[in-house]
């Protein structure tokens, strides 16, 4: 269906954040009809840790779907109460069968705010 890529996301802590991500298929091409499809994501501090640092989705709200894109959003208040700079990061769309594949995946930091 698509394509798996590795992306590292650099996140200034204290402003808003916004990281735009193509969904490709397997081709290359976009994949621009999302009608009915989901998408979450979580950075967790190591791949085996039980629980997130933090959480993007759909239901949430501070993830779109929209025209072949995933937009992932972090508000100034959020990140400026992360104690972690470092973490893991994977994507995973989900299609209106059910099917469930990761589109993304990587390394997350996070940039100290100085300012505050």
């Amino acid at each position: 269906m698509v394509v798996t890529r590795t992306y590292d996301l650099r996140i200034p802590q204290g402003v808003t954040w916004e990281c735009v991500i193509p969904v490709l298929k397997a081709d290359g091409t976009l994949l621009t009809n999302l009608t009915g499809y989901t998408a979450r994501a979580q950075v967790r501090g190591h791949f085996g840790d039980p629980a997130s640092l933090h959480e993007w989705s759909t239901a949430a709200g501070n993830l779109e779907l929209a025209d072949g894109f995933v937009t992932l959003g972090v508000a100034p208040s959020t990140s400026s109460s992360w104690p972690w700079r470092f973490g893991r990061w994977d994507i995973e769309v989900t299609d209106p069968d059910g099917a469930v594949t990761r589109i993304m995946q990587g390394a997350v930091f996070v940039n100290p705010e100085v300012t505050r």
